[in-house]
Parts: C-alpha cells; structure tokens; sequence
C-alpha cells in the first residue's frame, strides 16, 4: 500500500533517473546530477527510520529514498538498505518493492565485479515483473540483465534481453531505452565478430540519441564504429569516423577521448601514407596528454611519432624521439614499451652506421624481453625448482650406487676363490687350442689384407669420380655467376612503382648465389685450395654482430634468439670470414628448423687448460632421427622432408670442413622432438698479426612478411582464395598473381591455415604439402571431413613430383596438385575451371530445389557431406515455411555451424544468399498451392510465411515473371 504523504506517483517521478541509470551502466553518462532537494532526501531519510510508522509507509520511503539518494552516486554502500527493502516487501507481500530491491542488489554486485551475483538478482527481479503490470520497469531491468550477461560473456542471452528491451521502447514509444538497447545489441554482435549488424544497430542508435538531444554516448559510437570498418579493411570510412568522434569529443570538452581518438588516427592516417597529418595528430595527442601529466601517453605518442619518422626514412629523427620516449618509459617503468623502443632504435642505429649504439640498444632490448617474460611467466622458478630435485635425486641414486656396490664387493671376494680352481683346468685347456687359434689367425690375415687391397682400388676409384664431380659442380657454378649477375643488376633497374617485385628477385638472387658461392668454397676445400687469412683479434664481437643481425628475424618469429658467454672477451687466431660462414649457417639452420615460441641458444665458452674454443648452439626444433646423424655432415644430404626449401645439403658439409681445416672438431646431438645441439670447438692461439675485425653484412637479409596486393575491385565481386604456404616469397608471389582476380586470405602453417578456413570459409584454396604444425595432407583432409568446407575445390602445391605423392594428395581429397615450379597459367586456368564446376554444381542444386516438395528426388545411394547439409537446411525450411520469423539464425541452429559458415556455404553450393534461399522456397511452395489447391492467394502467402499478401505478390513477379493470378488462373 503507498502512504497520502508519499503518493503513487513514484515510476513517472523516477523516470529521468532510471534512464540517467541506464546511460550510466553503458558507461555513457559521464556524471549524474540528482534534481532533488536536500530537504526532501533527508526527510524520507528520517520517515523510514521512524519504527512508529506502519511498515508499509517505511517501506515506501525507504524505496524512494534509495533511489534519491543512493543509487548510482553510492552503489558500494547500498547493499544493506535494499536487503532491509527486500525483507520488508516481502514480509508486507509487495512484489513490487522487492522486485525493485532485487534491481538495486543485481546494480550493486555489478559494481562489485560480482557478475553472477548480480545476475542472480536481476533475474529474479525479471521473474517478479512478469507477474506485475509495470512494462517500464521491466523493460528497463531486462535492459540491466543484458548489460550484465554482456559482461559475463553469455551474449546469446544477452541479445534476447537487448531485443526484449528494443521491443519494450518501441511499444511505450521510449527513445531512451531504444538507443540504449540498440547500442547494447551492436556492441555484443562487434564483440561476437557479427561487423554488419553491429554497424547496422550502432548506426541506428547514433540516430536515436540525436533524435532525444543526447550528445554525450556519440564519441563511443563512432569510435566503435570506425573500429568495425578498419577491421573490414576500410581505412577511409575507419578515418572518417574517427574524425567525426574526434570532433565530437572536442565539442564535448572531453579531452581523454580526444588524447584516445588523437593516437588512433595517427596510426591509421601513417598506414594511409599521409605522414604528414599523422604527424599533426600525433603531436596534439603529446600536447594534451602533456597539459594533463599522461606520461605514459606522451612515451606512447613520441614512439609513434619516431615510426612515422621510419617510414620516412628519417632515422636520426626516429632516434631524436625514441630517446625521449624511452627516458619517459625508463622513468615509469614500463618494461614492454622499453622493449619495444629499443628495437627499433637498433633499427635506426644500424642504418646511420652506428653499431655501437646499435648493440647497446640490442642489449637493452633483450634485457627488457628477459623482465617482461619473467614478469608473466613462472617458467624460470619452474626450472630452477626442477634443477634442485634433479640433483636431490642425483644424490640419492649416488649413495644407493655406493651401497649396492659394497655389497657387490663382498660377494665378489667370495667368488675369486672359487675362480682359481676353475683358471687353472682353464689354462690347460687354453694350451691345446692354442695352435689352432693362431692357425686361424693366419688365414684371417691373408684375407683381411687381400680385401685391404680390394678396398685401396675402390677408394681409388671413388677419389678420382668425387674429383670429377667437383670439378663439375664447380665449372657449374661459375657458368650460374654470369646469369645471376645480369638478373640482379636488371632487378635494380625495375622502376620505382615495382618495388616489391625487385626486392623479391634480388632477394631470392642472394640466396642463390649464397649457395653458389658455399659450393666453390666446398670444392676448394676437397681440393685443399681454400686459404684461410687468419688475424689475432676478439672474436666475440662476430657472435654478437651475427645475433643482433638475425634478431629481427627471431623476433618476427617470436624465437627467443639469446648469446651466453661469461667472458668479456677472447683474442684468439681466427679467419674473420670463415667464422662468419660457420657461425650463420648454424644459427640460421637453427632459426629455420625452430617453430614459433621457440628458442635458439648460443654458448660460447673458453677452456684455457685446453686451449680451446668452445661453441654450442642448440635449438627446441623438431630434431633430427637418429638413423640420419651419422650422414648429416654429408655433402648434398638432405633428410626424409626432401620437401623443404630450406636445406640444400651444402651447408653443414661445409662448416664440417672449415672447421676440420682450422684443426677443429663438430659434433650433434638430437632427439626427434626434444631440438638438436650443434658443438663445436676450435684451438686458441695467439701467433697471428693483431688487426681489427672487419665485419661483413649477411648477405640473405631476413625475409619480411609477404604484401598483399590491393584489390581492384570490390571483394563482393572477386572470388576468396585462401593461401597456406609457409614461404613469404611464395606468397608475394601468388599474391601478386592471384591478387588482380581474387580476394586473398594467407597463413603460414597449417593449424592456422585450418582455423581460418573453417571461420571464413573461402571460396578455393591454394595449400602447400610441407607446413609447419600440420601437414597440407591433413589440412585437405580436414577441411574435406568438415561440413562447414567440405565443399571448398583444394589445389595442392608441393616439390615433390612422384606419381606416389600425387595420389597420395589427389586421396586426401585435392582438386588439383601442381608441382614447383609451376606455370602460372596452368594455375590460373586450374581455378578459373574449378569455380566454373562449382557453378555447375549449383546449378544442380538449385534445380533440386525446384522442383515440389511431393516431388523430391529420391536421395543418391551414396550423398556427399555438401547433400547431407543441403537436406537438412531443406528439412528445417519444410518444417517451418509458414513461420514467417525463420532467418538464418535458425538455419544454424539446425545445422550447428556459425553464421559465417552457413552463409557462405549456402552462397556457394546455390549461388544464393540464405535470405534469398528462404524467399525462393517460400515461393515455390507458394506457386505449388496456387497450381494444386483452392487456397486464395492470401491465404497461399500466409501458408508459406509471407506477412504481407502484397509484398508476397510482388516478389514472385521478381522470382516467376508472372504474377500470382497469372499462375492461378493457367
């Protein structure tokens, strides 16, 4: 009951205030100013503490002076007082009051981060609503839970809730609860990855705040919605909105957004290759973060402003503003943006010729990437605690040894005894066979120095044919010089538009002729024609020159590449060239064979008892089997992946022999699984001329990712061809060749390449057998197995041309199968023919779903994956046809797939979209009842999910080129 003093008028009074609420838990309202006076709080205050009053008049007040005066200014504190009004309605049996005491508790876990807590509670107000006839509240709790469960995760709940609140505002004509739901409903479908209907309901949310004057939620809208279109790889329209929020927030005085707004657009302006207003962005983000003492954002904003300087080329600017960051970052702390800094500094250094600096940033930047791993990683403790029960056990197992061993010891002096008896029968024994013992001996020799002989004669031969064959491959080599001389040169004379085309040949120009240069160097020291230059210099400067070169390469790949030496330097007698040799084809064979998140370790040691050099570079690579170690160091052996492009067999035959040469020695440990370790060591003298080491630059810079091109045309219209190949020159290279006619999709190994198949659904796929994590055999027959891709042609590129690897491929389920190189119009031609069969294919399709369903076809003794999907999206339409709400969401549903999968699946075996699917078998069952029933046409459209009879009428003009009434009266 509600008290005269108080009145009922408490929803229409509370009404601003529940949407100022709501605003505020979007996190749009950025402060909420409460209308009533101090006198009237204070007095509802002292009402519902009067214990005299009835308690249905105390109750009232204390609901009332909650939502005055609590809610959402305290919201930590109003747990008690809404427990005191849930107790005390439901005492007085007002489901009203508890269920808004319930509202206040869900609000005030939510503040708590208690989500399933408040969950619970707003539920349960949900449950109390649906039995009163309060339509606002409802509307305006259901718009709670949803906010609640979108924080939670539970978004499918979550949208059920958003559109019940939709629905809610637009039957009480609310614009305050229709933008604020239809903000929810767009920023869980961007959440959900779902971009054009979170563009489409933020767009329309946008348009109701205008519509009720409420400026304030605009910068998050458009900034979501320029986040949407800059992952839909629209940079223009992403920089438009960003724009629009920037000038938004500045009308708003909202100098933290701007700060936000401001690096956003510097970055994505840069990669938009307007340096120029980048820089005018990013110098106002420095100059507001400095007015409000961000310091974190001025490192941030003066790193950004160092990379746009990069892309000019400016490096002494990059370094001018990459000190100042780095002082701010050193100053807070902040190790990762320190790690980050100092690559790139290294970078800039390099480039200037200052590798001084350039290795101490090196240094820095390996310090920083230490911090931050043992900062969220607990491996290292891990370790160390694994070091200490090893050596407990290593104890343990020593004393048992000494045990056992004395025990063996007394059991042996027993036995000696008896062994003397038995020696001298022995002896006896021994005498009589010994003449025919030695008579043996003598034959065995007479055969052993006959198939000595036999031995001498075919080394001779096998010397005189090795002779020959590097004679062979060295003339080989210098007729390969002249050619790659001329393609080099020509590369650099390309026109500055072909960048990328000349990088790449230059590039894989160096490659090659790095090998040809490995097997004159191979051919010299069979010959023992290769000099070696020794100087007496510190040859640890080549292993850090060589790690800082490759680090970028690491790093790209996220290898932890490290160098551990516990000397400050080591002057020994060295042939500066020839380490370089050893050491970069180690390490880079090292860096090849490691995978992502790996590691690569080089230990460099000296042992002066010895005086020796020692070296061991090991790596978490997948190993080498055991039965291929003995041949590893062979010249032109390659393992069983005879596959792979990255090993020649020349490179180890060679290191073998400069460090042979160098009176060295090279030996290797692996474990297929457990990584392979390469040690070698080479003697320390110090008898040469002291010079300076003159380092030379590693000739095969490291390989950058691959560019696509850009598109075009728009990507509605070009088919999406999904590359999996590991090699970023390979995909450069089909990039620039499939780029003009398709929209591409690329990944680098082949769990990626499964993943990304399976989430976009690609029109064609171009895989390659040999991929990292899983093979091109698997990923076929995966992506064969899965309804989502079953239907997708394969085409399978490999090295290997074996009539046995084909059929192996062609089993698997591939399309085609090309061999390298290929041609690349047999390649085009391959796709252009296998969309042309798809084409076909939905022809056949769509002519099965012409026909009526009393008339189906009966199904193929043996239906493929793409028929059973196609039956099943065919059997939830029969089922539901005259439902006139069916849309795709069910159609997943019913086959289990995502939107995404469904979509695209329905697209490629019909040529349809799913709406379009839908309408087409709506009106075909439509133009059945019109040619077999007596139904009228209203009737027919309301039968097959047409809510309107007019609209139904013109749509199967559109599908039948006639008009319902045309087909009633044939």
């Amino acid at each position: 009951m509600d008290h005269p003093s108080l009145g009922n008028n408490r929803p229409a009074r509370l009404a601003g205030k529940r949407l100022a609420i709501w605003l505020w838990m979007l996190g749009l309202w950025p402060g909420l100013g409460w209308g009533q006076a101090p006198a009237q709080t204070d007095s509802l205050h002292h009402l519902w503490q009067q214990a005299d009053q009835p308690k249905a008049v105390r109750l009232e007040a204390l609901d009332q002076w909650i939502a005055d005066a609590l809610i959402p200014d305290q919201l930590d504190s109003v747990g008690p007082y809404a427990r005191q009004q849930l107790r005390w309605a439901e005492a007085q049996d007002q489901p009203l009051y508890a269920a808004r005491a319930q509202v206040t508790l869900g609000l005030a876990y939510r503040e708590q981060s208690q989500v399933d807590s408040a969950t619970f509670f707003l539920s349960a107000a949900l449950a109390r609503y649906d039995k009163l006839n309060v339509p606002q509240e409802r509307a305006a709790t259901a718009l709670k839970r949803a906010q609640t469960l979108r924080v939670t995760g539970d978004y499918a709940e979550a949208i059920k809730d958003f559109f019940a609140s939709l629905k809610a505002g637009e039957r009480l004509g609310d614009s305050a609860m229709i933008a604020a739901s239809t903000m929810g409903i767009g920023l869980t479908y961007r959440t959900q990855g779902d971009m054009d209907l979170a563009m489409a309901y933020l767009q329309r949310s946008q348009v109701a705040y205008q519509s009720i004057g409420d400026l304030a939620p605009q910068v998050k809208i458009l900034n979501n919605l320029a986040i949407i279109r800059l992952m839909a790889r629209d940079p223009a329209g992403a920089r438009a909105s960003f724009e629009e929020a920037l000038a938004a927030a500045a009308a708003q005085d909202d100098s933290s957004s701007q700060i936000t707004l401001l690096l956003n657009l510097g970055g994505i302006v840069a990669q938009m290759g307007d340096t120029d207003q980048a820089m005018t962005y990013l110098k106002r983000c420095y100059a507001l973060a400095e007015a409000q003492d961000r310091r974190s954002t001025m490192a941030t904003s003066l790193r950004n402003i160092a990379g746009v300087h990069k892309m000019r080329g400016e490096d002494a600017q990059v370094i001018a503003y990459g000190r100042q960051a780095l002082a701010l970052a050193e100053s807070l702390s902040e190790i990762k943006l320190m790690e980050v800094l100092s690559a790139e500094m290294q970078e800039s250094y390099e480039a200037l010729g200052q590798y001084k600096e350039a290795l101490a940033m090196h240094e820095l930047h390996v310090a920083m990437r230490d911090s931050v791993r043992s900062a969220n990683n607990p491996k290292e403790t891990m370790r160390q605690q694994m070091a200490y029960e090893f050596e407990k056990k290593a104890l343990e197992d020593s004393l048992n040894y000494v045990q056992e061993q004395a025990a063996t010891t007394l059991v042996y002096q027993k036995q000696v005894s008896n062994r003397n008896y038995l020696l001298l029968g022995g002896l006896l024994l021994a005498g009589l066979g010994f003449g025919a013992v030695r008579y043996r001996q003598q034959l065995r020799l007479r055969e052993r120095e006959a198939a000595r002989q036999q031995a001498q004669a075919r080394q001779a031969q096998l010397e005189e044919l090795d002779a020959l064959k590097s004679t062979f491959f060295t003339n080989l080599s210098r007729e390969f010089r002249t050619p790659l001389t001329v393609i080099m040169g020509m590369a650099r004379q390309l026109p500055a538009t072909q960048t990328q085309t000349a990088q790449l040949i230059t590039r894989n120009g160096q490659r090659l002729l790095r090998l040809i240069n490995q097997l004159l160097d191979l051919a010299r020291l069979e010959a023992q024609s290769l000099p070696l230059t020794y100087i007496q210099a510190d040859i640890l400067p080549q292993f850090r020159y060589l790690i800082a070169s490759l680090a970028p390469l690491a790093s790209q790949r996220q290898i932890d590449l490290r160098l551990e030496s516990p000397l400050p330097e080591l002057v020994m007698d060295h042939d500066p060239g020839k380490i370089q040799d050893i050491l970069s084809n180690l390490i880079g064979n090292a860096l090849k064979f490691t995978p992502e998140g790996g590691e690569v370790n080089v230990r460099v040691e000296a042992d002066e008892a010895a005086a020796r050099l020692q070296v061991a570079i090991r790596d978490t690579g997948p190993g080498i089997p055991q039965a291929e170690l003995p041949q590893i160091f062979d010249r032109f052996f390659q393992g069983g992946d005879s596959d792979r492009d990255t090993s020649s067999g020349v490179g180890l035959a060679l290191v073998k022999g400069l460090i042979d040469q160098m009176g060295g020695e090279i030996s290797v440990e692996s474990q297929p699984g457990a990584g392979s370790c390469f040690r070698f060591w080479l003697p320390i003298r110090r008898i040469a001329p002291q010079e300076e080491v003159r380092i030379e630059p590693i000739l095969e810079a490291p390989t950058a990712p691959a560019v696509l091109p850009e598109a075009t045309a728009s990507a509605e219209e070009r088919p999406r061809v999904l590359i999996i190949e590991d090699q970023a020159d390979v995909i450069t290279y089909l990039a620039a060749l499939l780029g003009p006619e398709y929209e591409l999709l690329t990944a680098t190994d082949g769990e990626a390449g499964l993943a990304l198949a399976q989430a976009e659904v690609p029109d064609l796929v171009v895989c390659y057998v040999m991929l990292p994590l899983r093979d091109g055999y698997a990923v076929t027959q995966s992506l064969k197995t899965h309804p989502s891709t079953s239907h997708i042609p394969i085409v399978m590129l490999t090295a290997r041309a074996d009539q046995a690897d084909r059929m192996a491929g062609l089993a698997q389920g591939a399309d085609a199968y090309l061999t390298k190189p290929f041609h690349q119009e047999e390649l085009l031609l391959r796709l252009r023919k296998l969309l042309e069969l798809r084409q076909t294919l939905q022809a056949r399709y769509r002519g099965e779903a012409d026909s009526p369903p009393a008339e189906e076809k009966a199904a193929p003794s043996r239906p493929t994956l793409d028929d059973l999907f196609l039956e099943q999206i065919r059997e939830t339409l029969r089922e539901r046809l005259a439902d006139p709400t069916l849309s795709i969401h069910d159609l997943c549903e019913a086959v289990h797939l995502t939107r995404t999968q469904v979509y695209r699946k329905i697209k490629a075996l019909t040529g349809q979209t799913p709406t379009l699917y839908i309408r087409s078998a709506r009106l075909r069952q439509a133009r059945h009842l019109l040619e077999t029933t007596a139904l009228t046409i209203s009737e027919v459209a309301y039968d097959c999910g047409f809510h309107d009879p007019n609209y139904f009428s013109r749509v199967f003009l559109e599908e039948f080129g006639e008009r319902p009434t045309a087909t009633r009266e044939v």
